[in-house]
């Protein structure tokens, strides 16, 4: 990951760099994506996933077809629209894509200036949520010493292409020297708990145990004292967390970028939460 300067993803001499998501933890891999049909395979296929992850390298897609293509051609709009397409539920993929596009008339160094600011949004954010959420902690917890904190899914680098949004919050407690645990759910049906947020908490050397999913809402149910967290950390869903974390003395945090805030499909309709079938019992 040298050629990335710790990030998971970026634009290097003319390609775009990331780790893949699907060789891990076994192996670190970095693709080297040179068209846009290895972007949109990249894209499905999960070798980069996550919300802000998945729209930088929308943005840095549209600088590839700009170099590829050229830019306002035929072949530059069809090969847009096929990044933007690639994961319909990708919300911020379009997104990005299409703030990189509304530059077109400045040419290629405006969609690659454009693209970069996409990212360095990101990694600004990426520290504002790790900074602002560890200082919530401590407030609503009235931990000061020591935290345990609990984290579903992969919210880290891997997901924003450095630090995270939720896994931020962690790191920086742990960098402040607060983190007593971080306990990671292993996230079915995709490991992404297992396979990638206990990669990135072996990387950043915090102390931490995995644990299946069915014993979360146990854990936050236990009294003080017997490994309880003090914080249950996720953008978005598991509800038998948030039900738990409120009865069990547990402070729920769901930090979540501006890029997944307030987002409006084509026509103008803003996107709803997505609560997925629970499925029968």
């Amino acid at each position: 990951m040298g050629e990335l300067g710790g990030k998971t993803l970026d634009w290097v001499d003319g390609t775009i760099l990331m780790v893949d998501q699907t060789k891990l933890p076994t192996s670190v891999e970095v693709l080297q994506i040179a068209t846009v049909s290895d972007l949109v395979d990249a894209i499905r296929r999960l070798s980069v996933r996550g919300a802000p992850a998945i729209g930088v390298a929308g943005a840095f897609g549209v600088v590839l077809a700009a170099k590829v293509d050229g830019v306002g051609t035929e072949a530059f709009a069809a090969a847009v629209e096929s990044i933007r397409s690639a994961r319909p539920t990708a919300v911020n993929l379009a997104k990005m894509v299409d703030r990189v596009v509304a530059t077109s008339d400045g040419g290629f160094d405006a969609l690659l200036a454009e693209a970069y600011a996409v990212r360095d949004d990101e990694l600004v954010a990426s520290v504002k949520m790790g900074d602002n959420g560890a200082d919530l902690v401590v407030e609503l917890t009235g931990r000061s010493d020591s935290v345990r904190a609990l984290t579903i899914c992969n919210t880290g680098g891997l997901a924003s292409v450095e630090r995270g949004t939720a896994l931020a919050v962690i790191q920086t407690l742990h960098e402040r020297g607060l983190l007593e645990e971080a306990v990671a759910l292993e996230t079915r049906p995709l490991l992404q708990g297992a396979r990638l947020t206990a990669w990135e908490l072996q990387q950043m050397g915090a102390p931490f145990r995995l644990i299946v999913d069915s014993a979360g809402p146990h854990l936050i149910s236990t009294g003080p004292g017997r490994g309880r967290p003090d914080c249950s950390q996720r953008r978005h869903g598991k509800q038998d967390r948030h039900v738990l974390a409120g009865t069990g003395g547990t402070v729920f945090q769901g930090p979540v970028c501006s890029c997944c805030s307030g987002v409006h499909d084509r026509h103008g309709h803003r996107y709803r939460r997505r609560h997925r079938d629970r499925g029968p019992g």
